[in-house]
């Protein structure tokens, strides 16, 4: 068993060693390649081009997207609104418990 790993060892030292220029030129080569994914990863259509080329007041987001967001922040504000007046919307479980404001201020 000895003798193997002696062999082994004696092969591996044997090489010579690795140049630094060629190290450099390694580690170059794959900077490179990774630049070059980067810059492939992030080029787009020439749609996409112009769409970035408009000013940023210019844009407009889908409008599918803003309604909705809108629509579920006025029901909520609604919702919010009703419960504060004490005028609780249909359905409203949060408000089972009514507490009124006389009842509130008592320690």
């Amino acid at each position: 068993m000895q003798t193997t790993e002696r062999q082994h060892l004696i092969e591996t030292m044997s090489q010579p060693p690795m140049r630094p220029l060629a190290a450099v030129l390694k580690c170059v080569a794959c900077l490179a390649f990774l630049f070059l994914l980067v810059i492939i990863g992030n080029s787009r259509d020439d749609a996409a081009l112009g769409e970035r080329a408009r000013p940023a007041a210019a844009r407009v987001s889908p409008s599918g997207q803003a309604s909705d967001a809108e629509a579920h922040r006025k029901e909520l504000f609604d919702t919010r609104r009703a419960r504060f007046t004490g005028h609780p919307p249909e359905g409203d479980v949060a408000d089972s418990t009514k507490v009124t404001p006389a009842a509130a201020a008592e320690p």
